[in-house]
């Protein structure tokens, strides 16, 4: 570590515990550990191998210790005057909408057309935030293309547009269980979905009641295929960040009843006279 600097690490699943610093240097070593045979449906790697997390903290009084809140206001930073919509959004988002009579009407409205568009990923500036902060609405709607934060900020403009808040989270794709609480960190997440202010009347597998911003829907925009309302089933349950400034923070994605995802199969075959054979 360069001198001045320090580090705050967690460790889990029984990996070692922050060691002193020998010159600077800092070392986590654990000898004959046996081999994590992933199966199908099994929990991801990082629930079952031992691991630490790093935060790398720099010199001086103005880095403040990393919270969950904390790293809201960041991520709320970060999506600062991207989504601003311009006439052309407006224009667009008006016409989208024309003919609805409710709110979630309205965003169903938005959100088929924010999912259809093409999903391109060009990771710029990525040292600075550049995997956290959009391209400007105006750009994403130019173009009719953009990666997920891309799209989750054009989907926050046009509803903005017609009247209806939303806001930037962050969340990780493809395991429920990457993001801990013990561990505030902007690498727990490498997927932006969006959360929007709903009445009383929207009722929905993917709505929270957040104790400060009232009844969030939670959209994730990048999916083709899971109507608004509903999130794919790996971020069901998962720990996800909320960009509301102090409002902000770490918070619970909803999941949806387990009998939501049963499926009834029916199959009809004919054992063979050997028992060695179906058809």
């Amino acid at each position: 570590m360069p001198a001045g600097w320090e580090i705050k690490s967690v460790s889990f699943n029984g990996a070692p515990a922050e060691p002193p610093p020998a010159s600077g240097d800092y070392t986590w070593q654990m000898e004959n550990l046996p081999a994590v045979e992933l199966e199908p449906s099994s929990p991801s790697i990082l629930t079952l191998a031992p691991w630490v997390g790093v935060t790398f903290l720099p010199p001086g009084d103005k880095h403040p210790p990393v919270t969950w809140t904390g790293l809201a206001r960041v991520l709320t930073e970060l999506n600062a005057g991207q989504a601003e919509p311009n006439d052309a959004i407006a224009a667009k988002a008006r016409s989208l909408v024309e003919g609805a009579t409710t709110d979630i009407d309205k965003i169903r409205a938005i959100g088929r057309f924010t999912q259809q568009l093409n999903y391109v990923s060009i990771q710029l500036n990525l040292a600075k935030g550049g995997g956290y902060r959009p391209h400007t609405a105006a750009e994403s709607f130019q173009k009719l293309y953009g990666d997920c934060k891309d799209k989750a900020n054009l989907t926050r403009a046009m509803l903005k547009a017609v009247g209806i808040t939303a806001y930037p989270v962050a969340i990780y794709s493809g395991d429920r269980t990457h993001a801990r609480e013990d561990w505030p960190s902007l690498g727990s997440f490498n997927h932006a979905i969006s959360a929007i202010r709903v009445g009383a009347d929207t009722q929905s597998p993917a709505v929270l009641d957040h104790p400060k911003l009232g009844r969030l829907l939670f959209f994730d925009p990048t999916d083709p295929y899971v109507t608004l309302g509903y999130l794919p089933g790996h971020e069901q349950g998962s720990l996800a960040l909320l960009g509301a400034g102090d409002d902000g923070g770490l918070v619970r994605i909803p999941a949806d009843l387990a009998i939501a995802a049963e499926h009834d199969r029916q199959v009809d075959v004919v054992l063979s006279p050997a028992g060695d054979g179906l058809s």
